[in-house]
C-alpha cells in the first residue's frame, strides 16, 4: 500500500523492494575455500529476501585449508538474518557432495548470519549437517531460500 489504511496492523506500507546480485562463498565458518563459478541473485521485499544461488567448489583446490569436520556452509548472503527467527528453509540440488547423494537435502540460513547451510536426511529420519568432509573438489550446489531480514 501506498498509504496506510485505518485497521490494526504492524505496518502495511512497502518501505523496502530491491534487486540485485551478490557473490556467494564457501567457509568452514572460520576458513575460506575456492570456487569455479559462484552467481547469486536476490528480490528483498520489505523484511523478506528470496535468494537464488550456484557455486562450484574450485576442481583442484575448492576445499583446500577448510576443516574437514566444520559444517559446510556458503557465506555472503546479501543481508543478515533475523536472529532467533527459526533458520527459514529453502530448495537446494546438488551434485557431487557424498552425504547426499540419493538422500533428501535441505538448505538453511543460519539465525543472525549471512551464511547458509544445509542438511542431510540419514537413515532412520536421522537429519545431519552437511559437513566440509562431505564434499570433493569440483561438486555443484544450487539453492533458492526467503529469508526474513534482520
Amino acid at each position: 500500500a501506498q498509504t496506510q489504511s485505518s485497521a490494526t496492523t504492524g505496518s502495511e506500507l512497502l518501505n523496502h523492494y530491491e534487486e540485485g546480485t551478490f557473490t556467494p562463498g564457501i567457509t568452514d565458518g572460520s576458513n575460506a575455500g575456492a570456487t569455479s563459478f559462484q552467481v547469486g541473485r536476490y528480490t528483498r521485499i520489505g523484511n523478506r529476501c528470496c535468494c537464488d544461488f550456484a557455486i562450484t567448489l574450485n576442481a583442484s583446490t575448492g576445499k583446500d585449508g577448510m576443516t574437514g569436520s566444520a559444517a559446510f556452509l556458503v557465506s555472503g548472503m546479501p543481508f543478515t538474518s533475523k536472529a532467533n527467527f527459526g533458520q527459514a528453509q529453502g530448495a537446494v540440488r546438488n551434485q557431487g557432495f557424498t552425504a547426499a547423494d540419493d538422500k533428501p537435502f535441505s538448505g538453511e540460513l543460519s539465525n543472525g548470519t549471512t551464511n547458509a547451510r544445509f542438511h542431510v536426511f540419514k537413515g532412520a529420519q536421522t537429519q545431519q549437517l552437511l559437513l566440509v568432509s562431505d564434499a570433493t573438489n569440483g561438486d555443484f550446489l544450487a539453492c533458492s531460500v526467503v529469508y526474513e531480514v534482520a
